[in-house]
């Protein structure tokens, strides 16, 4: 397992992921979790992230899937344009 802190304090979030899982499908966490990072120790600080956008992450992570389909206000809309904006970044 691997504890990622997402956001700033008073927002700050943690959420525990299953590091093969996390590794497995996305580049950036593997090279960071399994590379000579001290992320390696199963640690790693995201202050700029939106907690809310990582849990849509997360979300996906386990499901491998999306909200798309199921977009029925605006809110849900911007938040998977979010979505969309974090994964560009890793």
């Amino acid at each position: 397992l691997v504890n990622i802190f997402v956001g700033k304090d008073p927002n700050r979030k943690q959420f525990v992921i299953h590091k093969k899982l996390i590794c497995d499908k996305v580049d950036f966490f593997h090279k960071a979790f399994m590379g000579g990072f001290k992320e390696n120790e199963g640690r790693m600080d995201l202050p700029d992230e939106k907690p809310v956008v990582f849990a849509m992450f997360v979300d996906w992570l386990y499901r491998s899937d999306s909200e798309v389909g199921r977009v029925t206000t605006t809110e849900q809309f911007v938040g998977l344009f979010k979505l969309y904006f974090f994964a560009e970044k890793f």
